[in-house]
């Protein structure tokens, strides 16, 4: 049975399912079903019971609806009465992946005629499975396991040729009664009821445990391709599963409730169980049956209930192996049949795969005219290789085309036959031939020799044949009145009779002049009952027909005058050649329609004789009078021109559009597309009449077509390139043909058409805005002739009017949906009825949903129904529950203007949607969101928080009452659909904001808000999520101040990211103040006067969010204000400012505020005082440099510089400078040191003693430097010494100086020693200040923010503190070299080397120079301050 609602699990394949029966032949108690792949009947089910006939032919049934029927009343295993529902079910578990087929059980590839052997052969007996068997299970490897009860084993073949198993599994279960294998060997069993377990036997370890708790008995395993093990609880009614992943053995309920029933909610005493790839859930008399063409077939067990080989009794179960063969279970005659495949060939002759709206053109054309004029018809049968057999009267010949677009035959066959009124061709090639007149026989040429011989006698002429895939030949003999057959494996050439009884009559036994027949694989025969004009149906083994189509059916179908041929497509309807009306008529599933021959005095055909099908679907057709063939091709295989995208009720597209073409292309106000199924994009510049054809949506230049039509509207592209187009002041709808590339006149209307549609018959409607109806006429019509299908010509709101109609659009079911912009709804009329049905509108009954203007609409490939919604300026997707925004919106309300007054829109294979952008006078194409169907990758995000008495509050839309509340931040990386949802002991409430939420204005940015869409008082949520957009999810209660545990859970994509926004109130400060009137007053927003008021100053240690309120029983207002607060002018520096809304009438504010030290802040403290004496050491630093520098220099170049200088800056200048530079070092180690003792402090830290003891340290540090350096004044002395140079002759002396220090042992010990102290002193100040405040902050906020680890907190002080840390690694790095130079032993001769000994001498300098570098730059702060000071002083400079 095809499931027309899920994915096929083979590509190109339908789906059929095989069932064993139950307990009595008139209890049909579906047992166990199979699903079968391959290409099987695509009719419509009819459920057939006892004469109990359930239609499910309509396409609005929810797809967890297969079949459902009643039975009578069936016996239970304890001999009592009952009266037993019984449903397949399917449970759409959302899964759409196309996985490929990963079942272990057998799954062949049948065709819709695959048959097998009537009788069984006993595979297992009594002796080796017992005395009840229940179960059996065949892999893909065609191990076969069955179930021996009594001895407790688990029996397994390897060779199912063989009768003995190949070994065996012992366990410790008792009554087990189903089984199922995985493709790793895993044996799971059911455990009785009194265990009320499953268990699994692994191979590996040759052990049973137990995998799942049921309480009950499994009646049916079932293990997915996601290891979700099924159970089926024959007792308590119901399926329930459990992931074989998860430690949990507790199973959920996935189908019934647990009480007996027959709502779709509800399971009756469930079997056997089927859980395919898509993941969907299927769970199912003495018999085996498979799909046909009225329900379905028997095919095993068809004979009554027995023990015979053709006979079941109660059979329970059944698998297949490898080849197709069935083994079935036949419980209560103790052993198992196998029943082989015998037949999967498709039948000789074409059925094809029609739609139910197939059309043919009714322009004929002559295949053959070689036959002499003969009053007797001209037999046609067409094979599967498309070979065309046709038989010439006069000339006793065969004719055979291996070409149909031949005139002549490519052979001919000759024979001893005359007046041959029929034929029938075999699979081998062999052909039957009627030669009943003369001879009274039929004749059979076999290929393989040449001959003909003798088949069947009859009594008269054949004027039908047929041979079916059991090699029973059939002959209805009209001037008998019968229908006889006869096996051709049989020797005897006596044929019996099917179908009527010899005698001419019109009763349910009786046939007069039958000609065509059609035998199909349910072996049911379709007589042509010519002078009854009926066609007759006799099913198996019955000598009574139903009249399923003519006068006296047993449902209305269609009249029929001296019916000669009837024929089945693949789909099982009904092909009549209806000869006294001269035309074909063909069934659908809403009754018959005409096909050819459709119109008066059209000469299409004159008493058509028999007809077949060519393997394309076109139509072959001879006739009595005319001896010629004639080929109708199939023109219209029920495929639109255009793109239906297979789309889902939860698709998104991308919100910003981009622009395909603009007003340059287009011209003004356009409002015409079409996008064909090669995505071809067509649309009209009505300025240039013109038009613009897009081969490919990424192309800037269309191909222009000249159009000399004004006011042109709209158009519509034929599969064949031809395109119509409204003419508007013309009154005329043209067409352009394709291959002429010229203009021909297609109907003649008498308005323009805002819409234009071609329906799968051909049909041209148009859309009369002004005249306020459709219209419609055939194209194959000869005249034209125009019908009105809705409205009428004065405009009303009524069912039967419309007002201004624009878009429209024809199904496959030739209902008629209109755009009724007038009325603001969307109409469906259907076929023939003049009242119509709003779809979509404030007034409909299943959509009342308010529209503005619908100008234009289209359906996906899913029947999901899009509106241009054109003044409200969106596009609106309507689905079988529930109609939402899709374009011009943010998914839930207007909100957005993307569109203005859009006009029309197409898709194009891919899904995107373009629209005609009217009022912007443009294309816009908003691309598909291509995974917003598949979910396969969706997974169920659980978050638990709590509210209690420290939760953050707020005022829930501005009540007076307060909430408390939790706000997420919600970020996804695919646009999707989410569902959100609360599960909680109490009433929850919640709200979506876009970008950001402010609780202190709660309306601002709310998308959406919810209480009760969820179950007991619990929000829910499903919206789309756009990737380019920031959501914040607020959670709070529908009670004021209600505190408990509520469980949030997010179902979406895996990578969606959701972070906590706030955190439990962590009071830093609080503070009491009265307003008495002693309080200083001041005129508040300089309007209202004499207002109390007190200042606070605030200052902060860490960078974060601060909550700032009042609690007070007086209304307060409050304000913040940057630097200073002048109350003569109260609006100076005023950042923010709340009045008490949304608080209780209390002042509240939520701040994001930065530690800063600049300017008179940075001296409140002791670390301006430090960074302000570091700037002037730096500055010094760099002066006595300078001054050094120069002094080398110079007295290098005079060496005639007395030494008394010499020995004054060799004393004076280096240990002054040594003085600046650790003076400096130990500064910065005081800032770093003093603001860890800050963090430690936190807001107990004391300002004024912080600036006390700066004073005091600054004063004391550098004598304490310079103490330790006194032995540098004391050993530092010159060195000079003179060299002679003999230069022409001329004796030259020059003197050299040099500074130098004589250190004695321990002096050069305490030297390096002091030289360790500045230098690696201060670098392990900063370090551990700077690790104290970055692990002391981030302990701090684990404490205050505790839904983030303390490792998370590090990482984000780290980030933010780093430069604390690079400072002094920069600054040791730096130090490094002079060190070097310290440590070296001996006396050193530096001019060697000088070069490099001067260069650490230099780097040695550089951080007091380059202070900027190390410490202001890595900073973001110290950087965002120096620039902000910079423009402070280019402002001053430039006034």
């Amino acid at each position: 049975m095809q499931n027309k609602y899920a994915r096929p699990i083979l590509a190109n394949s339908l789906t059929n399912i095989f069932c064993t029966g139950g307990y009595s032949v008139s209890d049909h108690c579906p047992v166990m079903c199979i699903y079968e792949i391959g290409a099987g009947p695509n009719k419509y089910l009819q459920v057939k019971f006892n004469d109990e006939e359930r239609d499910q032919t309509n396409p609005s049934i929810v797809p967890c609806h297969v079949f459902k029927s009643k039975s009578q009343l069936g016996t239970d295993s304890y001999g009592r009465r009952r009266t037993w529902n019984f449903s397949i079910l399917i449970l759409f578990l959302l899964i759409y992946n196309e996985k490929s087929l990963a079942l272990s059980l057998n799954q062949p590839n049948l065709s819709s005629t695959a048959t097998w052997n009537r009788s069984g052969n006993t595979f297992a007996n009594r002796s080796i499975v017992g005395q009840n068997p229940t179960s059996i299970f065949i892999t893909t490897n065609n191990t076969i396991y069955v179930f021996n009860q009594e001895k407790k084993k688990v029996l397994i073949w390897n060779d199912e040729n063989s009768l003995t198993p190949t070994y065996n599994i012992s366990g410790n279960f008792s009554d087990a009664y189903s089984i199922f294998v995985t493709s790793n060997g895993d044996v799971y069993i059911d455990d009785d009821v009194r265990h009320g377990v499953v268990k699994k036997w692994r191979p590996q370890t040759e052990d049973f445990e137990i995998v799942m708790n049921v309480e009950s008995q499994c009646f049916g395993l079932f293990v997915d391709i996601n290891d979700n093990l099924y159970c089926s609880i024959f007792t308590n009614h119901r399926v329930v599963k459990t992931n074989l992943k998860s430690p949990s053995m507790k199973p959920t309920l996935v189908a019934g409730n647990g009480v007996e029933g027959s709502h779709a909610s509800e399971l009756s005493y469930p079997y056997g169980i089927f859980v395919d790839n898509n993941l969907d859930l299927l769970a199912g008399n003495n018999r085996i049956v498979g799909e046909g063409s009225y329900g379905f077939r028997c095919l095993a067990g068809c004979y009554e209930q027995g023990d015979q080989p053709n006979q079941l009794t109660v059979p329970v179960a059944m698998n297949f192996d490898v080849y197709g063969n069935m083994f079935i279970v036949d419980q209560q005659n103790h052993r198992i049949q196998k029943f082989e495949l015998i037949n999967t060939s498709a039948v000789p002759f074409n059925q094809p795969q029609l739609c139910p709206k197939a059309t043919w053109s009714q322009k004929k054309t002559t295949l053959t005219d070689q036959f002499t004029p003969s009053i007797f018809p001209t037999p046609i049968f067409i094979d599967t290789n498309n070979t065309i057999y046709l038989i010439n009267q006069k000339g006793n010949q065969i004719l055979v085309w291996t070409d149909e677009n031949s005139l002549t035959s490519a052979y001919n066959i000759s024979g001893s036959f005359s007046m041959s009124m029929s034929l029938f061709v075999t699979l081998d090639g062999d052909i039957f031939v009627d030669d009943g007149d003369q001879n009274k026989a039929v004749k059979r040429w076999i290929s393989k020799t040449g001959d003909f011989v003798v088949v069947m006698d009859v009594q008269s002429s054949c004027t039908g044949l047929f041979v079916h895939t059991n090699d029973s030949l059939y002959c209805s003999m009209s001037a008998n009145h019968q229908v006889m057959k006869r096996n051709l494996n049989n020797s005897s050439m006596k044929p019996i009779l099917v179908a009527g009884n010899g005698t001419k009559g019109s009763g349910a036994d009786e046939l007069n002049n039958p000609y065509g027949i059609f035998v199909d694989v349910n072996f049911d025969l379709f007589v042509a009952d010519s002078n009854n004009d009926r066609i007759q149906l006799f099913s198996l083994g019955k000598n009574k027909a139903i009249t399923v189509a003519g006068k006296e059916s047993y449902k209305p179908t269609v009249l029929l005058t001296s019916p000669t041929g009837v024929l089945l497509d693949a789909k099982k309807y009904l092909f009549i050649i209806d000869s006294g009306n001269d035309r074909i008529v063909g069934e659908g599933p809403h009754g018959f329609r005409c096909l050819v021959g459709c119109y008066e005095q059209s000469g299409q055909l004159s008493r058509p004789s028999t007809m077949a099908f060519d393997v394309h679907g076109n139509m072959f057709v001879s006739a009595f009078l005319k001896n010629g063939v004639q080929k109708f091709y199939l023109s219209n295989s029920c495929k639109f021109s255009f793109n239906q995208p297979r789309l889902c009720s939860k698709s998104v597209w991308k919100r910003n559009g981009t622009t395909f073409a603009d007003q340059r292309r287009l011209g003004s106000n356009p409002s015409a597309i079409f996008i064909n199924d090669k995505n071809s994009i067509y649309s009209i510049n009505r300025e240039n009449k013109e038009i613009l054809v897009w081969h490919h949506s990424d192309t800037i230049q269309p191909i222009t077509i000249p159009a000399n039509f004004s006011h042109s509207s709209s158009l519509f592209v034929m599969s064949n390139g031809d395109i119509f187009i409204d003419t508007a002041s013309k009154r005329q709808v043209k067409q352009w043909v394709f291959e002429t590339n010229v203009f021909v006149d297609a109907i003649d209307v008498f308005s323009s058409c805002v819409g234009l549609f071609i329906d799968i018959g051909s049909h041209l409607y148009c859309s009369m805005s002004t005249h306020h109806r459709v219209i419609k006429g055939n194209l194959h019509d000869p005249q034209l002739a125009l019908t009105t299908v809705a409205g009428m010509d004065t405009a009303g709101s009524e069912s039967h009017q419309l007002h201004r109609p624009h878009g429209i659009f024809v199904d496959t079911n030739f209902d008629t949906f209109v755009a009724d912009c007038g009325n603001d709804r969307v109409q469906r009329f259907s076929l023939g009825r003049v009242d119509g049905k709003t779809e979509i509108g404030s007034k409909s009954l299943q959509h009342p949903y308010s529209l503005s203007c619908p100008t234009a609409i289209t359906f996906d490939a899913q029947r999901y129904l899009f509106i241009v919604d054109s003044n409200n300026h969106r596009i609106i997707l309507a689905g079988p529950t529930d109609v939402r925004c899709v374009i011009g919106c943010d998914g839930i309300s207007i909100k957005s203007t993307l569109l203005l007054f859009p006009s029309n829109l197409a898709f194009d294979s891919f899904g995107n949607l373009f629209i005609v952008d009217s009022g912007n006078d443009r294309i816009e194409k908003f691309e598909y969101s291509k995974n917003s169907c598949d979910v396969a990758s969706v997974n169920l995000w659980t978050k638990s928080i709590e509210f209690t008495r420290t939760s953050h509050t707020f005022c829930r839309e501005c009540y007076k009452f307060k909430y408390y509340y939790e706000a997420f931040q919600i970020q996804v990386h695919e646009s999707l659909y989410y569902s959100i949802w609360s599960s909680a002991d109490i009433d929850t409430y919640g709200y979506i904001y876009e970008n950001n939420f402010n609780p202190l204005n709660p309306n601002e940015n709310l998308l959406i808000a919810d209480d009760n869409g969820g179950s007991d008082g619990q929000f829910k949520f499903e919206l789309p999520l756009y990737n380019d957009d920031k959501y914040i999810l607020v959670i709070t209660t529908n009670h004021p101040m209600i505190t408990g545990n509520i469980e949030i859970k997010i179902f979406g994509l895996k990578n969606v990211t959701l972070s906590r926004l706030i955190t439990p109130l962590n009071i830093l400060f609080n503070y009491s103040s009265e307003l008495s009137q002693n309080s200083p007053m001041y005129y508040r927003d300089c309007q209202q006067p004499k207002c109390y008021y007190e200042t606070f100053e605030i200052h902060v240690n860490t960078n974060g969010t601060y909550l700032i309120w009042v609690h007070s029983p007086i209304h307060t207002f409050g304000y913040i204000y940057q630097d200073y607060f002048d109350p003569l002018k109260p609006s100076l520096n005023q950042l923010f400012e709340h009045d008490g809304t949304c608080s209780q009438e209390q002042s509240k504010f939520i701040l994001n505020l930065q530690v800063t030290y600049q300017n008179k802040d940075a001296q409140q403290v002791g670390c301006g005082f430090y960074l302000l004496a570091s700037s002037i050491t730096s500055f010094l630093t760099i002066n006595m440099f300078f001054i050094k520098f120069w002094f080398v220099v110079l007295t290098q170049i005079n060496d005639t510089t007395n030494l008394s200088i010499h020995r004054a800056g060799c004393k004076v200048i280096e240990p002054f400078l040594k003085l600046l530079l650790y003076f400096d070092g130990w500064l910065n180690a005081c800032v770093a040191i003093e603001r860890a003792f800050h963090v430690y402090k936190g807001v107990k830290f004391n300002k004024q003693t912080s600036r006390t003891a700066a004073r005091w340290i600054i004063c004391i540090l550098p004598i304490c430097v310079l103490f330790t350096l006194l032995h540098e004044f004391i050993y530092r002395n010159v060195f000079s010494y003179e060299i002679s140079k003999n230069e022409t002759e001329v004796v030259k002396t020059r003197r050299y100086v040099w500074c130098v220090t004589g250190y004695s042992r321990p002096i050069q010990n305490y030297n390096t020693t002091i030289l360790f102290v500045h230098l690696v002193g201060p670098f392990v100040a900063n370090l551990f200040s700077a690790l104290f405040i970055i692990f002391g902050v981030a302990r701090q906020r684990s404490k205050a923010q505790n839904n983030q680890s303390v490792k998370v907190h590090i990482r984000i002080q780290f980030k933010e503190h780093k430069q604390l840390i690079i400072s002094p690694v920069i600054l040791l790095c730096l130090s490094i070299p002079r060190l070097a130079i310290s440590l070296l032993p001996g006396c050193v001769n530096t001019s060697e080397y000088l070069w490099l000994y001067l260069s650490a001498y230099f780097i040695s300098f550089m951080p007091s120079i380059l202070i900027f570098v190390i410490f202001v730059a890595p900073s973001e702060l110290y950087m965002k301050t120096f620039k902000t000071s910079l423009k402070k002083w280019r402002r001053q400079a430039h006034q």
